[in-house]
């Protein structure tokens, strides 16, 4: 009997011992989920090229400005239930600096266009399950390889890049994500929603439109602090290469003031195709941050990625226009302090010179002599024109701005501001609670 009893006690503490081991692994298993792993790109790898090509002339049928994303990768956690993921990118571990953020992801991947080049990213994934509990990934860093130029993709719009990224020939790095060069985003080429999201998530605050009133420049992006239109009495633009800094001066003086204000930025600056006009002005701030000649030759030639034909620096234009800033360095001969004393004899300051390259490249010093006023009058060979004009439009409503048109809004005084009519926006009951429509003018 004692034998007996001994064996079935053995026998119901061992089947004991093995049904809380099976629960507790039981329990174990279903408790337990997958790690969230990152996949790609991999933890301290420099990403590949996103640029559409390597070579600016290679031939193309359609629009080959248009840059890849960079894409990201990680695992399923849990095939046993459905989890949705949250996507952090930003330049610094705590994900303030440049944060892109995508949420309710279901797949287990993601494309990013429009990161800075040779620049450390920070990015994480978090999973989220029916219930609520959430899980986070590692955080991974990469690189993106120093490929200039930073090709931007705005859906809707081409030719869209930013000149950032260079160094110059005094070993000075010139900021990205403040200015951007592209086509126009109304009338030939037209900006979608997502081109506008992308264009918010730039953080462009600033327009530059250097189109004609032919052209029906209109304003579309809502969020802007400031559209900035330089205009002549006719309602005119600015004229390209040669022909721009002798007959359009004006113009490019207003820009070059709007650039020497930091609260303008970032911004973006435009014509219709974003070669010839905007081709004209980039190379100008080129010069004066310290590029060399062949940085803004190269800037100059991507543009034939676009469907707008072929731009070489062997060109008639653009050789005129080298020659054209040299002759404003009668020492020399210099294409960069040609255009330093250029700038100064259409009006811009030295002190408004400065201020620009101490935006771009951190650099405040006085690169080259002031030119006297002797100088400046002995030195303008352009020929004037008359009454230019920056229309500065600050935070009205997207319903005044579809209403603004430029034969409403400008006078040749510089005093008053037409809206609809009305000489006094203040007595204009739809802008009682905007802002003053400021309107900017220089002397000639």
């Amino acid at each position: 009997m004692y034998s007996e009893k001994f064996n079935i006690e053995n026998y119901f503490f061992i089947c004991s011992i093995s049904i809380f081991f099976l629960g507790t692994l039981s329990k174990l298993f279903a408790d337990t989920s997958i790690p969230l792993t990152l996949l790609l790109p991999e933890n301290g790898s420099v990403t590949s090229d996103t640029r559409p090509a390597k070579d600016p002339f290679v031939k193309h049928s359609s629009d080959s400005s248009l840059p890849a994303p960079t894409r990201f990768l990680w695992n399923t956690i849990n095939a046993t239930g459905p989890h949705t993921y949250n996507f952090l990118l930003a330049e610094d571990t705590a994900f303030t600096n440049n944060r892109i953020s995508c949420t309710g992801i279901t797949d287990t991947q993601c494309a990013v266009w429009n990161l800075k080049i040779n620049t450390n990213y920070f990015w994480m994934v978090s999973a989220t399950d029916s219930s609520g509990t959430v899980v986070n990934s590692a955080i991974y860093v990469f690189k993106t390889p120093d490929l200039w130029p930073r090709m931007i993709f705005i859906e809707g719009t081409t030719n869209v890049r930013d000149i950032g990224g260079r160094v110059t020939m005094d070993g000075k790095v010139v900021a990205q994500g403040l200015f951007y060069r592209s086509a126009e985003f109304n009338q030939t080429y037209t900006v979608t929603t997502r081109g506008l999201d992308q264009l918010r998530q730039l953080g462009i605050v600033s327009e530059i439109d250097l189109r004609n009133s032919s052209e029906n420049p209109q304003i579309v992006m809502p969020w802007l602090r400031n559209f900035i239109r330089p205009v002549t009495d006719n309602g005119g633009g600015m004229d390209s290469y040669s022909s721009g800094l002798l007959y359009t001066s004006g113009t490019i003086c207003t820009v070059f003031k709007a650039l020497a204000d930091k609260r303008n930025y970032p911004l973006i600056l435009h014509c219709r195709i974003g070669a010839d006009r905007t081709g004209t002005i980039a190379a100008l701030l080129e010069a004066l941050l310290g590029m060399s000649e062949l940085q803004m030759g190269q800037d100059y030639i991507w543009t034939s990625l676009s469907v707008n034909g072929i731009r070489d620096t062997a060109s008639v234009e653009w050789k005129d226009l080298m020659t054209n800033l040299r002759s404003f360095d009668k020492e020399h001969g210099t294409i960069h302090q040609g255009c330093w004393n250029y700038l100064q004899t259409i009006g811009v300051s030295v002190k408004e010179l400065i201020a620009i390259r101490k935006i771009f490249i951190n650099d405040d010093h006085q690169p080259f002599p002031e030119l006297s006023v002797r100088d400046r009058h002995n030195r303008k060979s352009i020929s004037p024109c008359k009454s230019k004009y920056c229309l500065t439009l600050s935070e009205l409503a997207l319903t005044n701005r579809k209403q603004l048109n430029v034969s409403d809004i400008f006078d040749l005084t510089g005093k008053k501001v037409f809206f609809a009519g009305k000489t006094d926006p203040e007595d204009n009951s739809i802008l009682k609670s905007a802002q003053r429509i400021h309107v900017v003018k220089y002397k000639e």
